[in-house]
């Protein structure tokens, strides 16, 4: 149970990386889009509460901050996502990139999370070394982005983030039994 307890992070990191993994399965574009668009609700009422507050305070104070110019961009970069969301399919080269970093960082830290259950001699730590493989190379695949396509990479990285879950979740129960 305190094995469970220390490890309760990843395990829920796991399920919310499955639930993404089968989310970009089943439609990769719905769903970037539909992250695209809740950020800029977000944005947006982030932007319009600062201009709001901008006018609440008093004039003297208010012209000594800068409420109302980071409302406005806030507010316009909201406006953007939500009526722009398109734009960042296509400027997808860079989000692949992205994607890959924090892949390649992620499965870097289970490298170490690896040969730390190896070395404590832990019965069961294959599912975290077969986690820490993929992270990497896909990693790397992402970060050298090979595919012509888009909808191959959305479905490679499905299929990725799927497969790393099953398997983050495997070393955190099985971890649990071992000890």
């Amino acid at each position: 149970m305190i094995y469970f307890k220390e490890r309760s992070n990843s395990f829920f990191a796991s399920i919310v990386e499955l639930v993404i993994g089968i989310l970009l399965w089943v439609n990769p574009y719905g769903f970037i889009s539909g992250i695209v668009k809740v950020l800029g609700i977000v944005l947006l009422v982030a932007g319009i509460w600062q201009i709001i507050e901008h006018f609440r305070e008093a004039p003297e104070f208010a012209m000594r901050g800068t409420r109302l110019f980071w409302g406005l961009i806030l507010a316009l970069l909201g406006l953007f996502c939500l009526l722009r969301s398109g734009w960042f399919m296509h400027t997808l080269s860079i989000l692949v990139v992205v994607i890959g970093i924090v892949l390649l960082v992620s499965g870097l830290m289970k490298v170490q999370w690896t040969i730390d259950l190896a070395r404590v001699k832990a019965p069961r730590w294959g599912a975290t070394a077969a986690s820490a493989i993929l992270s990497v190379l896909i990693g790397l695949v992402f970060i050298f982005n090979p595919f012509s396509t888009q909808a191959i990479m959305w479905q490679v990285l499905a299929a990725f983030l799927i497969v790393e879950a099953v398997l983050d979740i495997l070393s955190v129960v099985f971890g649990m039994s071992g000890r």
